[in-house]
């Protein structure tokens, strides 16, 4: 793949695309409806370098809470991230209950919970950013993406479209311990998941990077969304444990390793504001957790 074109800041392609892209997106979200390749690049949409989108993603979000970042390690190892705008606590009783229309897969991972601002334009190594998590959870990627064609369109398109997330959900609190345990070879339980009663994956959980914290450290090092950045009480994840899990419609998730988080996700459409009159909610799941709202940086 060649590499990605990181122009200098400010430089984009026009901002008239880059609203109309991100107005596209952000009414995808709302009404559960797709759109194909094609049909971006008929309309002359196609993002050409990161900054483009990262307004993209700032457009097509803008007014509504930011509750967490999904971070990762792409192309060329160029890191990147995307907004999490819905996000669900799992209770007392470790259950969670979603609604993700056009729900495609889902993904384990962990989720930290910064109880700090990552400032950008500073330099972090490991133990530095780790000084600014509160917390370490379990936790469940949604995948529902606006585009057809999920993760295989090109990688920029992908990214603007928030990598495909439509929700989240954070389950219990893990001992930070699982973080050396899942960065070294050190021998770990199977973790175990289960959809509407069938176990559907026994598997040894690993890490793409290794390490689940590698894909913040690097995001953390090379901030440039247009949205505030990681913040304190923000939730990041940073990829999944176990691959991508194929799930359809209606289910109930079980995910059993280091304690057990039980999901039922519900693919309900939700009602048109224009026709309703309505205010316009946030996509994917039905709750969230209570985050002020902010304004895109420019």
């Amino acid at each position: 793949m060649p590499s990605l074109k990181v122009p200098a800041l400010g430089e984009s392609y026009p901002s008239s695309i880059r609203d109309q892209l991100g107005s596209l997106l952000a009414g995808l979200a709302q009404s559960g409806d797709l759109i194909g390749l094609p049909e971006i690049e008929a309309r002359g949409l196609l993002p050409e370098s990161v900054e483009d989108v990262m307004r993209v993603q700032a457009a097509s979000v803008e007014g509504h809470p930011v509750a967490g970042w999904k971070v990762a390690i792409g192309p060329g190892g160029l890191p990147v991230a995307a907004p999490l705008l819905n996000l669900v606590k799992a209770d007392s009783s470790r259950h969670a209950t979603c609604n993700c229309p056009n729900l495609t897969a889902v993904e384990v991972e962990i989720a930290f919970c910064l109880k700090s601002d990552l400032a950008p334009d500073r330099v972090y190594g490991r133990e530095d950013v780790l000084a600014h998590i509160g917390s370490v959870h379990l936790g469940i990627e949604l995948i529902a993406p606006r585009l057809h064609e999920g993760d295989k369109a090109p990688f920029l398109l992908f990214l603007a479209d928030r990598l495909g997330n439509g929700g989240y959900v954070v389950g219990p609190e893990l001992d930070p311990a699982v973080l050396d345990m899942l960065a070294s070879a050190a021998s770990r339980p199977l973790m175990k998941i289960q959809i509407n009663g069938t176990e559907k994956q026994a598997v040894c959980p690993a890490h793409a990077n290794g390490d689940p914290l590698a894909p913040l450290v690097a995001y953390a090092n090379a901030q440039n969304d247009r949205l505030d950045g990681l913040r304190g009480g923000q939730f990041v994840t940073t990829g999944s444990l176990c691959g991508v899990l194929p799930v359809r419609g209606d289910c109930r998730l079980q995910i059993d390793w280091l304690g057990t988080l039980s999901i039922d996700c519900q693919d309900i459409q939700r009602p048109n504001p224009a026709a309703s009159g309505s205010q316009r909610a946030s996509p994917g799941c039905s709750q969230t957790r209570n985050m002020p709202k902010i304004s895109s940086r420019t």
